[in-house]
């Protein structure tokens, strides 16, 4: 939806005020309404009631806040601070508001996520801390932290506010760049097979694509282009290309690929149809290109259930072994399940339909996983994400007795340190391990990586 900055900002604000699961938590129904700001109660040395008790102090220190009366709030913390066990926890949330408010956003955006790296549960601090992203137009940390909440906040208002922010940083920002960089360690980034020989019917011969590890670099970039052609309708242009480079140069990968998609929204549903192409060169040399419709599908479930689809055909064509040359239909999905803002589930599934001019190559192909996505004390994310897949192919390998069959198991593990914050990056280290099983000894490999990289989303 379109809407003006103003009305965006004054959201922002709001988010501060809305009632979350946290020990700052201020739900209508604990306090009678807040006074005007002309009528709030002056701080001063007799104990007033909204002293008396903890409560009626936070509800207190948030009307000063809401009335923007800063030099009240600090006169109030000195005379009554906060006592008990969330004592500091709420002084420190309120000295970083009132930092947000005097145009101290990156020290308030400090203490926010100081606290949240100790306790990612406090929801109101997660809150203030987007809006305060949003409004230092630190999108990409700030669309995070509003996904997060967007994705277990059964309250409607509240979900209206968060899906207006996020709407309006796609409206401020119809570019958008990023890039990476990543060292990345592997026992066998040539997924060579496990074995030395294959045996085709009564031949065995060797097999020279074996196992190698290496040290590897991998980055990227990309970028969009989101045009608004009404309030709900958009047509988007995205590019991106990835390169990776392990020793010998027979082994470094490009991939370009590009789609231009038209879109329509309604809040958080769209759907989506896109022409969308990619080019691959390997060693070097060009290796294979593909393009093909795709259509993609979000929808809201429930409060805390959204599930993506993509449908796409894809012409397939390689430079050099034409025998390749096919098409593939895909079918992906993704529900995501949000827990509380600071942990989700993910379940995923996927089916393949390939083919190709040699019918021992034609397969239908599928995949299931779990993942789970949680933040922890201490300052650590982690997200761990395991999928199993199976091919089944149509026809006898050439020299076996039988079609090719392959389950290949994958799993991800990474760990983001969110306290560990320069420059608005943390460090993320990622593991991977994946294990093919074939009955064609060529496809038997196991694969462990490491990636070290940054990331903006904490």
């Amino acid at each position: 939806m379109r809407f003006c900055a103003r009305t965006a900002l004054r959201g922002a604000t709001a988010v501060i005020a809305i009632a979350v699961a946290s020990p700052f938590a201020l739900a209508a129904t604990q306090h009678p309404p807040l006074p005007k700001s002309s009528n709030v109660p002056k701080a001063d040395t007799d104990t007033p009631a909204w002293a008396r008790d903890e409560g009626r102090k936070l509800h207190f220190f948030s009307s000063l806040i809401a009335a923007h009366e800063l030099d009240r709030l600090e006169e109030a913390m000195a005379q009554h601070p906060f006592k008990g066990k969330f004592a500091e926890q709420r002084t420190r949330f309120f000295k970083a508001a009132i930092l947000r408010r005097r145009g101290q956003p990156e020290e308030a955006v400090r203490i926010y996520r100081d606290m949240l790296a100790k306790q990612p549960e406090l929801g109101r601090v997660r809150a203030e801390l987007a809006a305060t992203l949003y409004e230092m137009e630190d999108d990409d940390a700030a669309k995070h932290h509003l996904n997060r909440l967007l994705s277990a906040n059964a309250n409607d208002a509240n979900r209206k506010v968060f899906q207006d922010l996020l709407d309006h940083i796609d409206e401020r920002r119809p570019w958008q760049f990023g890039g990476y960089l990543t060292l990345a360690p592997s026992t066998n980034f040539k997924k060579g097979s496990r074995h030395k020989t294959i045996a085709l019917g009564p031949i065995t011969l060797d097999i020279d694509n074996k196992e190698e590890s290496g040290l590897g670099l991998k980055g990227g970039l990309y970028g969009s282009y989101n045009h608004k052609v009404t309030k709900d309708l958009s047509i988007i242009a995205a590019g991106a290309v990835a390169h990776s480079e392990y020793p010998g140069s027979d082994f470094d990968d490009t991939q370009l690929s590009g789609n231009l998609e038209m879109r329509r929204t309604n809040g958080p549903n769209s759907v989506g149809v896109a022409i969308t192409s990619f080019r691959r060169w390997l060693g070097g040399e060009g290796h294979s290109h593909a393009v093909g419709p795709r259509i993609t599908v979000k929808k809201q479930i429930s409060p805390k259930v959204s599930v993506r689809t993509t449908f796409d055909y894809m012409e397939k064509r390689y430079d050099d072994a034409k025998y390749l040359n096919g098409r593939d239909f895909n079918a992906n999905m993704r529900a995501t399940v949000g827990i509380t803002p600071q942990e989700a589930l993910f379940l995923l599934y996927g089916v393949t339909r390939s083919l190709s001019k040699l019918d021992h190559n034609e397969y239908w192909g599928g995949y299931g996983g779990l993942g789970h996505y949680k933040e922890w004390p201490w300052g650590i994310t982690t997200y761990n994400e395991a999928r199993l897949h199976q091919y089944y192919y149509d026809s006898t390998y050439p020299n076996k007795t039988s079609p090719r069959r392959d389950t290949r198991l994958a799993f991800v593990s990474s760990v983001t340190k969110r306290d560990w914050n320069f420059k608005g990056f943390a460090p993320r280290l990622e593991y991977t391990v994946t294990h093919g099983i074939s009955n064609v000894e060529f496809y038997d490999f196991t694969e462990h990586g490491v990636n070290l990289t940054v990331t903006r989303d904490f």
